[in-house]
């Protein structure tokens, strides 16, 4: 798994190979193009997606199912749902590249940070191609009992080497045709192209959601989108990339007598650090935290009392607990609140992914002479800084040692030129472990 974390369950009388399905045994499902995709949107046998193609319930490798997902726009004709886009050199099997493309398409990126076994699904839009154009992906509660609220967590990539604007939006709805815009999670590329290459769009998923207020019934469906188009500009249009596209489902088997909010999973040094707060709160005894290694199967290992007088509240209250027994793994994490008289419900599900190294910084941006950047490793090890200015040119290939937890490093640039610069950070095998642009006052 490249980065990030989200849900998925099944009724007897739900195909397990027709749409995206959650259940309340397994309500997080994570869709990252790899081989460990759902057969409901991957292939039987299962494997990596290699933009072969789209047809219903395949055992061609690297074909996606369209029982779980139509795409429109393209100049090739769109794929509705159930149908079949097979035909060789088309816009629908462009198959695998792991470096910049022009012709209209979907491909699997394979190109760091992604690999061939693991890849991107990526979009080049084109004269007539996906401009405008939508993918939607069809989820089903296959679980016995309702949908209340669903998380919805992915990764944007984007290639900015164009001079044209193009944007990549994200909207849900529950009849496949008509669907609520969230323009917090809109994306629009700069008109002015860059040579940054396929960059990562913000520093863990790049988009999150919490869709509340649902009735899901079981056996009905939800619909996600996502839609790209023209922004401004002219030419050729920049590439769109999506991954790790997780979704998560709230079965609790009736509302949580709490109002929970901003439940989140961070790495603190050697530790996984929960937050959460609420707003409302009526009988609560309290929530048993609990956590998991497969999103599945979840075991209790702290519980944390109400803040609540005599377990109710109007008033906002925060709550945290710490996750010492971590690794060097990905864990998921639910809570479990627990009323006075012994009934219960459960949140969402989050995950905190301790696998890869993770890089925050330049601190501050812009640069002036000198910056920080940290890196959180799970083990020790070693890693490669490399920046480069928009001409190319290398301004640092530094190799670093690093320690199992924070490093913090200071950084020179007082030699350097105004500007923008592109700064890289490889692992000791040559895997990019992340990519920031940044200015140099």
């Amino acid at each position: 798994m490249k980065q990030v974390c989200f849900a998925i369950c099944l009724l007897s009388a739900v195909n397990t190979r027709s749409q995206l399905v959650l259940t309340g045994n397994a309500p997080l499902q994570l869709l990252d193009f790899s081989s460990s995709m759902p057969s409901s949107v991957g292939s039987t046998p299962a494997s990596s997606f290699s933009a072969a193609g789209f047809e219903p319930n395949p055992v061609q490798v690297g074909r996606l199912n369209s029982n779980s997902l139509a795409i429109s726009g393209w100049s090739d004709g769109a794929l509705v749902f159930g149908g079949s886009r097979i035909t060789p050199s088309t816009d629908y099997t462009r198959g695998s590249t792991n470096s910049a493309v022009i012709t209209g398409g979907i491909y699997a990126y394979s190109g760091l940070p992604a690999s061939v076994s693991d890849p991107i699904m990526l979009f080049q839009p084109g004269g007539g191609d996906f401009a405008p154009g939508s993918m939607i992906l069809k989820v089903v509660n296959g679980g016995t009992a309702v949908i209340r609220s669903m998380t919805i967590q992915y990764d944007l990539f984007v290639r900015n080497d164009q001079g044209r604007s193009s944007s990549f939006n994200f909207s849900h709805g529950s009849d496949g045709s008509q669907f609520t815009a969230v323009p917090s999670l809109d994306y629009i590329s700069p008109a002015a192209a860059d040579l940054a290459g396929l960059v990562h769009i913000g520093a863990g998923p790049s988009r999150s959601l919490l869709i509340t207020g649902l009735t899901l019934l079981p056996g009905s469906f939800y619909y996600l989108r996502w839609s790209s188009d023209d922004v401004s500009g002219s030419g050729s249009r920049d590439e769109f990339g999506i991954d790790n596209i997780l979704v998560s489902a709230d079965y609790a088997e009736s509302p949580l007598p709490v109002s929970l909010l901003d439940l989140r999973a961070e790495i603190a040094n050697e530790n996984n650090q929960l937050s959460w707060r609420t707003v409302f709160e009526q009988n609560n005894r309290g929530f048993e935290v609990q956590r998991s290694a497969d999103g599945v199967s979840y075991q209790a290992f702290d519980f944390i009392q109400t803040r609540a007088f005599n377990g109710n509240s109007q008033e906002q209250l925060w709550y945290s607990c710490i996750d010492k027994n971590v690794g060097g793994h990905s864990w998921y994490y639910r809570l479990r609140q627990i009323d006075e008289d012994g009934r219960y419900g459960y949140s969402l599900v989050i995950s905190c992914d301790r696998q890869r190294i993770l890089m925050k910084g330049p601190f501050p941006n812009p640069v002036k002479d000198q910056y920080y950047l940290e890196v959180y490793s799970a083990i020790k090890t070693s890693c490669r800084v490399m920046i480069t200015n928009m001409a190319g040119q290398v301004v640092l290939n530094h190799p670093f040692n690093v320690i199992r937890g924070l490093n913090r490093w200071v950084m020179q640039a007082r030699n350097w030129s105004s500007g923008a610069y592109q700064l890289s950070v490889y692992s000791e095998d040559g895997i990019n472990l992340g990519r920031q642009l940044f200015l140099k006052q």
